[in-house]
């Protein structure tokens, strides 16, 4: 499974998650899990959430997550998990897709 997204558009410290492009996902895929971590500020906890998987992308604030809030004038870098589940719940594939904040 492949997953790209991009933080243009998204504003520091709202909760609106990017959109992502899933490609390769496995064919008995229900639902993805996203999970996003901060590499720069390892304990703090950004959160996510499951979601229905109907196709190539996931739009643009469908994951319930704490966004991007690096302080003033640093880049953070935050890495997204994102498993495919099946009907019960059961991982098939899991990837990472990784990017800075604010992009530079």
């Amino acid at each position: 499974m492949k997953v790209s997204f991009s933080w243009a558009g998204i504003p520091a410290c709202k909760k609106i998650s990017p959109a992502f492009t899933i490609s390769d996902a496995p064919p008995e895929t229900k639902t993805l899990r996203f999970t996003m971590h901060d590499q720069d500020a390892p304990h703090f906890h950004h959160g996510g959430s499951t979601v229905a998987y109907e196709g190539r992308s996931v739009p643009q604030g469908a994951i319930g997550y704490i966004g991007p809030c690096p302080p003033e004038g640093e880049v953070h870098h935050y890495v997204w998990t994102i498993e495919a589940l099946d009907a019960h719940g059961h991982v098939l594939d899991r990837t990472t897709a990784a990017g800075k904040f604010p992009m530079r």
